[in-house]
């Protein structure tokens, strides 16, 4: 009689454990779900965030980059306008430069016609020589667009021309023939060196050939030959 409660107590116990279980994994399924949610939620949450920083960073480098495009080519186009202004300026002073030689040379030359003393007149005739020389040089440096070096055959060439001719028109017979070799030389030193040249010639056709019509020969070669 006594064991019938004690039986029927047992299951009852049991269900409400179950009970208990059933409703504890019931929350822990929930909030693993909350949980699951909330990380899912902050992974999307940083990725959008991170894509919206990268498309800005990509915006302002676009951005960036034409402006410094746009720099560059204003840059580039005022250094062209620069350069042509500079082009057309030296091409002007080198133009000034020529001509202001051409009226000395010519000053020069009217002196020394009127002059009648021949000590006078020789002077001035090597004065203008030295600044035909000068001239030469000029020309080729401004037509040539290299300023420290000169083609020293093409300018001694151009610049005996020029003494033959003169010393022609002086009345001196003698011809003039000259063999070169191609070299470059400073400016400097070519100036010099026409200078030099131009009085030895001049002083071989007064001097060495004065009445005669020999040929007076001029000869350069490079070091070595």
């Amino acid at each position: 009689m006594c064991s019938c409660p004690a039986s029927s107590a047992a299951p009852t116990i049991g269900l409400a454990e179950q009970k208990r279980n059933a409703t504890w994994l019931r929350w822990v399924s929930i909030i693993g779900g909350l949980v699951v949610i909330a990380v899912v939620d902050g992974v999307t949450a940083t990725i959008f965030r991170y894509a919206s920083e990268i498309g800005q960073a990509r915006d302002e480098v676009q951005e960036l980059n034409a402006t410094l495009e746009r720099r560059v080519k204003d840059r580039t186009a005022d250094l062209i306008q620069a350069r042509d202004k500079a082009e057309v300026l030296l091409a002007e002073v080198n133009h000034r430069v020529a001509n202001s030689l051409s009226l000395v040379s010519s000053l020069v030359r009217l002196q020394s016609n009127a002059v009648k003393d021949q000590v006078a007149k020789e002077a001035l005739n090597e004065t203008q020589a030295r600044i035909d020389a000068i001239s030469s040089v000029h020309k080729r440096l401004y037509s040539s667009g290299d300023a420290k070096f000169v083609d020293l055959d093409e300018y001694l060439s151009s610049l005996l021309k020029n003494v033959e001719a003169a010393m022609h028109d002086e009345g001196h017979g003698a011809s003039l023939r000259y063999d070169l070799e191609p070299l470059k030389l400073k400016t400097d030193s070519s100036v010099n060196l026409g200078v030099i040249v131009t009085e030895w010639v001049t002083n071989a056709f007064k001097y060495a050939y004065p009445d005669r019509t020999e040929k007076i020969a001029c000869q350069a070669q490079t070091a070595g030959r």
